[in-house]
């Protein structure tokens, strides 16, 4: 039977181990979700979605427990997805073996960020580390760079295609899927990402896919519609406090959902949020 959403997105931490001008952080507090905490979440999402994706803020790989959470999982039918910065992908790789992860996501732009500005013996890392998790489990890895204007980011793509032997291209801002450049690696080219705390839309009519595809929870287990709400200002409930199903069935969700159909946008932060251009269609 199909379940409500294609992806369930859960923080495991807020914390981040790189300082990126383009985020916006957190006011909340700073944290890790408990590995008990968290398999009380994977129990309540297990009945709404095939794939965990361990990401809103922060770093995932930096939690300690991260292994344990993906077998639990797994053994909970689900496969998870991560996305990370991927300075920690060379330890993380020992450990992959026997796990469960559907897809990977580096966020390459990270290192020529003007805040960090990462080595290049660091960005070859990731990449040697990105190829032996490929060795070990079956998975595919994105690597990202949501970055176009920044002028370091030509450098590093003809880095990553020559390291592959893939003749430069830069034609990829529109496809989601990026640019394959070998078996089970894609390279995903993107303008930088506006969150919607820092948008700017002035439409007050469009759509999004928050509650339809997606839902996100948060460390301390507040659900919000979607995995762009850093701030969990659109909180529906507390997992840790309600089912899931009685905060999806809320009248505060119930509201979102509907005025979505109806291509209606009424919340503050919702107004504000440049990524529901991509539903104009």
């Amino acid at each position: 039977m199909k379940k409500r959403f294609k992806q369930v997105y859960v923080e495991i931490t807020n914390i981040c181990n790189l300082d990126c001008s383009f985020c916006p952080k957190t006011k909340r507090e700073k944290g890790m979700m408990s590995l008990c905490s968290f398999k009380q979440v994977i129990e309540e999402v297990s009945l709404f979605t095939d794939i965990v994706y361990l990401h809103v803020m922060g770093e995932t790989l930096l939690h300690p427990d991260l292994i344990e959470m993906i077998e639990y999982t797994n053994a909970k039918g689900m496969d998870v997805a991560i996305t990370t910065n991927g300075i920690l992908l060379p330890q993380f790789a020992k450990r992959v073996a026997g796990l469960g992860i559907k897809r990977i996501n580096i966020s390459m732009h990270s290192y020529i960020d003007k805040n960090n500005l990462v080595a290049e013996e660091q960005i070859m890392a990731t990449i040697m580390a990105a190829e032996e998790i490929l060795k070990r489990i079956d998975t595919t890895i994105f690597y990202r760079i949501w970055d176009l204007q920044n002028c370091g980011t030509k450098q590093l793509v003809d880095k990553l295609l020559s390291h592959y032997k893939v003749e430069p291209q830069y034609d990829l801002v529109t496809k989601p899927n990026g640019l394959p450049i070998k078996h089970r690696i894609r390279l995903q080219q993107e303008t930088q990402f506006v969150w919607p705390i820092n948008g700017d839309n002035k439409n007050s009519k469009g759509f999004c896919q928050g509650l339809r595809n997606q839902i996100a929870i948060l460390i301390n287990g507040d659900v919000v519609p979607c995995c762009l709400d850093n701030d969990g200002t659109i909180k529906l409930g507390n997992i840790f406090e309600d089912d899931l199903n009685s905060i999806l069935t809320s009248k505060v969700a119930q509201g979102i959902y509907e005025n979505f159909s109806e291509r209606k946008i009424y919340h503050p932060l919702c107004l504000k949020c440049e990524y529901r251009n991509k539903f104009a269609k």
